[in-house]
Parts: C-alpha cells; sequence; structure tokens
C-alpha cells in the first residue's frame, strides 16, 4: 500500500504507464508470530500501476517464481486464482454469505468475524470443520463474468508458456480486502505447514480508494527471512574440485601455492589443516566429493612433480610442478 501511496503522491499516474516499481525494506508485523512469520521482517516487492492486461499478471508471477529460483528456494509452486472483477463479486458474495450464515453455528470464531467484513475471507480458514463446510459452498468460478473468464485464461496459458508451474486453488483469497481478479502465493514444500515464501494479487480499485484516479495495479512481497529458510533446508554443499593430500610439514607450502594457481583458474580446492595422516586425508577428500586428488609428499618434492589421483578410478600419475601449475590445470581439464 506504501507504493500505491507514492505513487499518487508523486504523480506518476500522469507518466507513461504502466510503471514498474521494486522495494527492499524493513516491514512490521501486527499478528502474533509463525515460523519465518516475525514482528519485523525485510521484504522485497515489485509493483505493476497502470495496466490491466493479463500478461502484467503474468510477468509479476513469473518474477516472483525466477527470483525464487535463483537464491535456491526448492520444491516450489505458485498456487493462483481468481477473485473476479467487480461484477463477478457483486454476483457471487451475496451467495457465499447467504451460504455461511445458513451455517453460522458451525464456522469457526474468526470466520463468524469475517462473515460480517469479507465473507471472502472465510474462505482462507484454516479450521478443519470450516474447510469441510466449505467443501459445499458456491465456487467463485461459476459467478465469474466472461472478462474474468478470459483475463484468468489468459494468466494461465502466459505461465504454461513461461514454464511457471502453477495449480490453481479455488480457496486462495489472500488475507487484504482491497484484492481483484488474480491473486497468487508461492509455496515451497520445503516449509512444511507455514509454506508460503511470497503472495500478491491484483488491486484494481485501490488507487482510487486511496485517492488517486481508477488505476489498475498488481504486485507481490516476499519476506526475506522465508527466502532463507525455503533454501537453507535443501542446501547442499557443492562438491570439491581438488583435494590436496600433504605428507609432510615441507610440503604444505608447495601445496598452498599450486592451490592458489588452481583457485585463480576457478578451480574449487582445499587441504588438510587438522595434522590427520594420508588414510584421513583421503577419507577428507571423499567427505568433499573430491573428483581429484594431489598428493605431495617427500618423494615429489624431490622430483619436482605431484601425484595427481583420480578419485573415481584411483588411477595416479606424475605430473611436473617445476614450472608452476600449467601442467596440473591441463591434466585435470581445466
Amino acid at each position: 500500500m506504501g507504493v500505491v501511496r507514492s505513487y499518487i503522491e508523486n504523480g506518476l499516474h500522469k507518466m507513461a504507464q504502466p510503471i514498474k516499481l521494486f522495494y527492499i525494506g524493513p516491514m512490521f508485523r501486527y499478528e502474533r508470530q509463525q515460523k519465518g512469520r516475525y514482528r519485523q521482517h525485510t521484504q522485497v516487492g515489485a509493483e505493476v500501476l497502470g495496466s490491466a492486461d493479463p500478461l502484467v499478471d503474468v510477468e509479476a508471477i513469473a518474477l516472483l517464481y525466477d527470483f525464487h529460483q535463483t537464491v535456491g528456494v526448492q520444491e516450489e509452486v505458485v498456487h493462483i486464482n481468481t477473485l473476479g472483477d467487480f461484477e463477478t463479486r457483486k454476483s457471487y458474495i451475496p451467495e457465499l454469505k447467504a451460504y455461511l450464515e445458513k451455517h453460522r453455528d458451525d464456522l469457526d470464531e474468526d470466520s463468524v468475524s469475517r462473515l460480517e467484513t469479507n465473507p471472502l475471507r472465510v474462505l482462507d480458514s484454516k479450521d478443519r470443520d470450516t474447510q469441510r463446510l466449505l467443501a459445499e459452498a458456491p465456487k467463485v468460478d461459476e459467478y465469474l463474468s466472461r472478462e474474468a473468464v478470459d483475463h484468468f485464461a489468459a494468466v494461465k496459458d502466459g505461465l504454461r508458456t513461461l514454464g511457471v508451474p502453477y495449480k490453481v486453488d479455488e480457496r486462495l483469497v489472500r488475507g487484504l480486502d482491497y484484492y481483484t481478479s488474480t491473486v497468487f502465493e508461492a509455496k515451497s514444500g520445503a516449509l512444511g505447514a507455514q509454506d508460503t515464501v511470497g503472495a500478491g494479487g491484483r488491486y484494481n480499485g485501490l488507487v482510487e480508494e486511496l485517492g488517486g484516479p481508477d488505476v489498475p495495479g498488481i504486485g507481490f512481497g516476499s519476506g526475506i527471512e522465508r527466502i532463507l529458510l525455503a533454501a537453507a533446508t535443501r542446501e547442499a554443499e557443492s562438491p570439491l574440485d581438488v583435494y590436496f593430500v600433504t605428507l609432510g610439514g615441507e610440503s604444505r607450502t608447495p601445496a598452498m601455492s599450486l592451490m592458489g594457481a588452481l583457485r585463480a583458474a576457478g578451480i574449487s580446492c582445499d587441504l588438510d589443516y587438522g595434522g590427520r595422516g594420508a588414510k584421513s586425508q583421503f577419507k577428507q577428500a571423499d567427505r568433499h566429493g573430491a573428483r581429484w586428488a594431489v598428493v605431495i609428499g617427500d618423494d615429489e618434492l624431490r622430483e619436482n612433480v605431484c601425484t595427481l589421483r583420480d578419485m573415481t578410478s584411483g588411477e595416479e600419475k606424475k605430473i611436473p610442478t617445476s614450472e608452476g601449475a600449467e601442467t596440473l590445470l591441463r591434466a585435470i581439464g581445466a
């Protein structure tokens, strides 16, 4: 909402539309905290104002998904739904409210409160008894206008074209009353019950409601802390390219020199810093998933070579080191 206020106050609606904006900053939450939902959190978000084109919806959803994939969020599917346009809501909400009123005594306390303010919010209830009741409730897709049907179909087609995995979730309504048309939540299976990593939707009437012109908009927000949780749960250590096995104190300095040259060429390397024996160092190389082991001992130092071992086949060969790491780099295919 802060972005919309800024859009109005700074006269951005007078510029060529649509306007695409993003933000990163601290946010504060009033309701009780849950896993990954803190009183203060850092949020990254994006907004597009000035276009009702369904492809803008596609672009916003794809941006959220691609951002999450880039930083390592795993097992993510975007849940989408449509709340319809104003014509749809005018037809649907009275029918939904009438059904819920008949079953008021069976609703959970939060849903009874929502029934008076925004019956759509009842669809988001997590209470099991209310969920069973909602299975027989009127569905919004039965009341969609032709324009709303076409808009949502274009969004789904666009997501399929871009390869964004999505699931239509009829109970998805989002928690804020100003949403219209497309709503979405990016959910990660790596997070358990609190699985939403980022979410958003259309708010075509919000700009006008806040004192601006009648301008459509769509946006999303994603909490950095929740992103880190979703990425960290499946984080795997990258395998090592080369592990240096050093036999004797004098071998460590030449190993460090070769390791520095390999790292400069983009080869990931490590060596033993714990004074382990040869057998333990080879075990350490295995734990790191090293493709190669480079052995430097007294014999290698006398001959100005290192021994390169293929950790998969066990094959070994001597590599000259008198001219630095060039021959070693070629031997490992760098």
